[in-house]
């Protein structure tokens, strides 16, 4: 490529894996101050939450260390954003 030199994605970002939600935990469509991303939230280079649900505290607390920020970059690898070779959609 030119002008990129290619280099592993962990080199120059941290990696960290998604987590399911904990055995015997749901999401509520009530809402908290924790609103849970899925799969199909993502997509088309944003994240876009039509049917949002929501974590009570404790399960925040449990997931607190995949909590999703500002300037983050999401990839899915599961749901509708992939296909079934398990290789990623291009956005359209």
């Amino acid at each position: 490529m030119i002008g990129y030199e290619r280099v592993k994605l962990g080199e120059v970002a941290s990696i960290r894996g998604g987590k399911r939600l904990p055995a015997g935990k749901d999401f509520t469509t009530a809402e908290t101050a924790h609103p849970y991303i899925r799969a199909r939230d993502i997509g088309g280079g944003k994240i876009a939450i039509h049917d949002p649900v929501f974590l009570d505290d404790g399960t925040a607390q449990k997931l607190a260390r995949y909590t999703v920020n500002k300037g983050d970059v999401c990839l899915t690898i599961v749901g509708a954003n992939c296909r079934r070779d398990g290789s990623s959609a291009a956005p359209p």
